[in-house]
Formats: structure tokens, sequence, C-alpha cells
């Protein structure tokens, strides 16, 4: 009895078998790790659990009733909404200053501490609301007319 055609065919498992073995068998060999193979290459990336650094996102003027002002427009009553990459500390210092001093200056004197009189004498009391990311800061009192606010 001779057996049928059928009966010699391997079946789709072995053929598949077979083709992941020649296969494999032309794949070039893994290259050897220097270190003993127990360790990674290095990366440059920070750990996972490294804070970002802090940064402003968006910085927003509004009035009382929430609607959004250009910083030049504001109203004498604004509401500063700063929103940040994380939440907000809340004893970070934030000052709102009236824009009494020039820029220039300004920024000089922010970059060294103490602050000098002059700024200190510009900043505005404020109201200070803190939701994680997000910082409102409102005077207490109308900006004084034509007065603007840093």
């Amino acid at each position: 009895m001779h057996p049928t055609r059928a009966a010699l065919a391997p079946s789709p498992v072995t053929m598949l078998v077979t083709l992941a073995l020649v296969v494999a068998g032309c794949l070039p060999d893994a290259p050897e790790l220097d270190d003993g193979g127990d360790a990674l290459p290095p990366c440059d990336l920070p750990p996972l659990d490294t804070p970002l650094p802090f940064a402003l996102v968006d910085v927003q003027v509004e009035d009382p009733s929430g609607r959004a002002w250009e910083p030049s427009a504001a109203p004498r009553r604004p509401t500063v909404v700063l929103r940040a990459n994380r939440p907000w500390s809340t004893d970070a210092p934030a000052w709102l200053l009236t824009d009494a001093l020039d820029a220039a200056t300004l920024m000089e004197d922010l970059d060294q501490a103490p602050a000098r009189l002059a700024t200190l004498e510009t900043r505005l009391d404020v109201r200070r609301e803190t939701r994680g990311a997000t910082l409102r800061l409102t005077p207490v009192e109308p900006l004084p007319l034509n007065a603007g606010f840093r």
C-alpha cells in the first residue's frame, strides 16, 4: 500500500517551524557586550522621577467677570492668572508690581537678591488663590488711573 500524497505533505505547523529555524540560522549573532552583558548602555536622559524645571505655560489677564483682556488694556481691578507646568508651592513668592520702573531696571533688580527698595515699593497688595498649577493674583485695591502692572 502506497501512502497518498496528502499523507506525505508536511503540516502547516511543521512548515512554519522549519521556516523559522532556517531564517534564524541566517541571522547574524548578537554582538557581545564588553561589560559582561549585565549593564545597559549609558543613557543621557534624566531618571523618570526627576521633576521638570518649573516654567510658566500661560499668563492671562481677566476682569472680575472672568473675561480675558490684553495686559495693556486691563481693567483697574484685573486678575492675573499664571499657569505653570506643575503645581505652585503655596509659599512660592509671586508679586504683582506697578509699572513705575522700566523693564530693564526691574529685570536687573530681580536677578539679584534682595530686591531694591525702589522695586519693593511698587508691589501691590494682592489676594492670592492657588489651585494646582494655576495661581491667581488680584489686587486688593483698584489700580490707579492710567497705571499698568508687571
